[in-house]
């Protein structure tokens, strides 16, 4: 709806007469909205506004189909995309075991290695977002010096995303409210599966202090509050 919405559009032309780039954020696609969204992306791309924008994408089915109808234009792999054991609060549970050099692989961010970056740069993929944290920063750095630009959010830190959001979940008519998805619900631990002794006092500490449901969202506050290479930090 808003990319129809004139008011928005005019904000958008505002931004862009000041040198602001504009980014298109897309989602993962279920397979019952596919055709939607192709349509929708292809219009975008062919409306002047968006001419030199830089879609980020969170599917890789929806990055072969635009490197398809356009292939110069400029991508950016989501946080979806990149992601890495230790984004889990309780990471280092997960792999504290592990040999030093399995937990250095473990700790990086998933692109890091030749043949990943390759492919994606086949693809006109030119930067990717993500989160931080100390164990992973190494990893992003050298991602940087690869020659993709890296963006981290310096709002809030995210954990993953539900199918659908939340709001339809308890609607009575299933439908989403504007107002009520752009509100950040708080939530916290009240319970552990038994099965998973191991676990149930350890992970209390690890948990995120600021946890919360925006959208189908699931975030928590930032995790690295120290100074870090990365020029591009932006805030939602």
């Amino acid at each position: 709806r808003m990319i129809k919405d004139k008011r928005f559009l005019h904000f958008l032309q505002e931004q862009k007469t000041k040198e602001k780039e504009i980014r298109i954020l897309t989602p993962f696609v279920p397979q019952s909205y596919l055709e939607t969204m192709k349509k929708t992306l292809y219009d975008l791309l062919h409306t002047p506004l968006f001419h030199d924008s830089m879609i980020i994408i969170n599917d890789l089915g929806m990055m072969h189909y635009l490197h398809q109808i356009e292939p110069d234009r400029k991508l950016c792999l989501g946080r979806t995309l990149v992601f890495s054991f230790d984004f889990t609060p309780w990471g280092e549970l997960i792999y504290e075991n592990e040999t030093d050099t399995v937990q250095q692989v473990i700790k990086q961010v998933n692109l890091l290695d030749d043949i990943k970056l390759n492919f994606f740069k086949n693809y006109h993929v030119v930067a990717i977002e993500s989160n931080i944290t100390q164990n992973t920063a190494p990893s992003l750095d050298q991602i940087a010096t690869s020659g993709l630009d890296v963006y981290i959010n310096d709002s809030f830190f995210l954990y993953g995303i539900q199918r659908s959001c939340y709001i339809r979940r308890i609607s009575t008519d299933n439908q989403c409210d504007d107002e009520k998805c752009d509100a950040f619900i708080k939530m916290k631990l009240t319970g552990q599966w038994e099965d998973c002794a191991v676990f149930l006092n350890q992970t209390v500490e690890y948990f995120p202090s600021m946890f919360f449901l925006h959208g189908n969202q699931i975030c928590g506050s930032k995790r690295l509050d120290s100074e870090h290479s990365f020029n591009h930090i932006f805030s939602e």
